[in-house]
């Protein structure tokens, strides 16, 4: 599950990468922010209950109990966390839908890590990875 995580991470980043990163106007900046900050917030507080339901179904499919624990895996060694302290807003168009993409950075007692939150248009989840 680790290997899905991290190629669908590097494809995201490829895509990315590869066209245009402007913010659709089908989002609010502010809006994905907030909502990027609560679901990784609600991740480190260990509320998963609570992450899913922001998704899509997709997401709630994917977002598995053995997912959550690899990407739980990922980041206790760095200790508990501190503080996020930065959030890049993008835009990102593949296959004619325009997502809105989050990147944070939270610092930890060891070290820090790199989330990804992507959202559809409804502003919903359909995606969530941890570097």
């Amino acid at each position: 599950m680790k290997k899905i995580l991290w190629i669908a991470c590097a494809l995201l980043l490829l895509v990315a990468c590869t066209n245009d990163t402007k913010l659709s106007d089908a989002y609010d900046e502010h809006t994905l922010e907030e909502k990027s900050l609560d679901a990784v917030t609600i991740f480190l507080e260990g509320e998963y209950e609570k992450l899913r339901a922001m998704g899509d179904d997709n997401f709630k499919k994917a977002l598995t109990d053995e997912a959550l624990d690899e990407a739980k895996k990922v980041i206790k060694p760095a200790g508990a966390w501190q503080a996020i302290t930065e959030v890049n807003i993008f835009g990102l168009k593949k296959d004619d839908t325009d997502y809105g993409v989050a990147v944070l950075k939270v610092e930890f007692e060891k070290g820090s890590h790199v989330f990804k939150v992507v959202f559809l248009p409804e502003s919903v989840v359909t995606g969530f990875f941890v570097k």
